[in-house]
């Protein structure tokens, strides 16, 4: 602003001096008619025209560089801006690169913090893994431990009822001495004379099938648990045709009343100590041994 003030200033003393000189050509016009020749007053008129436009040109000069100058400093302000602009730019770039080193930083300890835990976590899920085998391991073997328990409760509590079951069929009978029950190392034994289970023939009576199809109402078990029939003859000697003959039909029979063929047995081994004593003449008897078998173990 204070240039602005001195150029016109500057054009003040232009046009004064404009002036003056005018005021000298006047008065030289003046006085060339007393003290001058016409000759000298157009050459000081010339003189002063030439010197009027080198001042108009010199003005016309000052004006356009004056003019320039402006631009310039406007040109100048706008760069300025413009530096102080982008400066306050790097300035914001300088602060977020230092954020972002700082939150890089930051992330990784955390990356690294993480990794250590998620070592030990590993190495904890190993462990752990470990461990659940083993107590998976000792799971099973309980299981199985409890499940032969279980099955050992059954056959007990199955074994108990037949037992019961036996005693209600031939109470009357055993309590005559025809018919025999007894519990050997779990298994119910039943003894029937056998002169009243068949003919003198050796063929099947009716007494013995009565009984037989008794025997079957009270030996077909249940859904847990089957039975086992074992069918043998003890007492004075036979001949082991005659008595696999006989009982044949004693398995047959049984087949037919609704026991399963594939748990019957038939054993003809005899009584040994009916041999070793040749002397005693001990009434032959048929036996037959009913165990309970839980029918998964049967399966197996």
């Amino acid at each position: 602003m204070l240039r602005i003030q001195t150029r016109p200033t500057y054009f003040s003393h232009i046009m004064r001096a404009s002036i003056i000189a005018s005021f000298v050509v006047l008065a030289a016009s003046g006085l060339g008619g007393c003290l001058a020749p016409t000759a000298r007053v157009e050459e000081a008129q010339s003189a002063l025209r030439v010197e009027q436009r080198a001042h108009r040109q010199t003005a016309e000069k000052v004006y356009d560089l004056t003019k320039r100058l402006d631009n310039a400093e406007r040109e100048l302000a706008a760069k300025s801006k413009a530096v102080q602009k982008d400066g306050d730019a790097v300035a914001q770039a300088n602060f977020d690169y230092d954020v972002a080193l700082k939150q890089r930083d930051e992330a990784e300890a955390v990356v690294k913090q993480l990794r250590g835990e998620l070592a030990r976590v590993g190495s904890h899920l190993k462990a752990f893994a470990g461990e659940r085998e083993r107590l998976a391991q000792e799971l099973k073997a309980k299981e199985q431990e409890a499940h032969q328990l279980a099955q050992v409760e059954q056959a007990s509590q199955a074994q108990v009822l037949l037992m019961r079951d036996l005693t209600l069929e031939f109470h009357g009978e055993i309590t005559k001495g025809n018919v025999k029950l007894t519990s050997e190392r779990g298994v119910a034994v039943l003894q029937f004379p056998t002169s009243e289970m068949y003919t003198e023939d050796g063929v099947l009576s009716a007494t013995g099938s009565q009984r037989l199809t008794r025997v079957a109402t009270r030996a077909r078990g249940g859904s847990a648990v089957s039975f086992k029939l074992e069918i043998s003859e003890r007492g004075s000697d036979a001949a082991a045709d005659s008595t696999l003959l006989r009982l044949s039909q004693v398995a047959e029979a049984l087949a037919g009343v609704g026991v399963d063929s594939e748990s019957i047995t038939v054993s003809v081994d005899g009584d040994e100590e009916a041999t070793k004593k040749p002397g005693a003449k001990a009434p032959r008897l048929l036996v037959i041994g009913i165990s309970p078998v839980a029918k998964s173990d049967k399966a197996e």
